[in-house]
């Protein structure tokens, strides 16, 4: 869910690229981390790294940073279009890197269940 819409309910023409990345993978030059290893002999290594540099741009914070639909579909059907670097997405865990994420909050999501019975 898209920071905007789960912070404010906000849902815009960008909401719906928003996915989770791989921040702390990339940035450490560890990306290929992701892959499973049952894939590793049938993939492209460059094509790899590309595509997970893409689903970092879908997570960026702000909408206005995130490409549009299209813009995804070209960069991952053109392998010479050019990908902009990045920013930290807004909800980024596992960092070692504490002092750029202030406080962060927790929950626990807890489900009810309601047995229905009629009259």
């Amino acid at each position: 869910m898209s920071s905007e819409y789960s912070n404010g309910g906000i849902f815009s023409i960008k909401s719906y690229v928003f996915s989770f990345g791989a921040w702390t993978l990339c940035k450490e030059g560890r990306s290929l981390n992701l892959l499973d290893e049952s894939l590793s002999n049938s993939c492209l290594v460059p094509q790899v790294v590309r595509f997970i540099e893409i689903g970092l741009l879908c997570v960026q914070d702000k909408a206005d940073d995130r490409p549009t639909m299209s813009d995804v579909f070209l960069m991952l059907n053109n392998d010479s279009s050019f990908i902009k670097d990045a920013k930290r997405p807004g909800f980024c865990n596992g960092s070692s890197d504490t002092s750029t994420l202030g406080q962060a909050y927790f929950t626990n999501n807890v489900v009810t269940l309601t047995p229905l019975e009629g009259r």
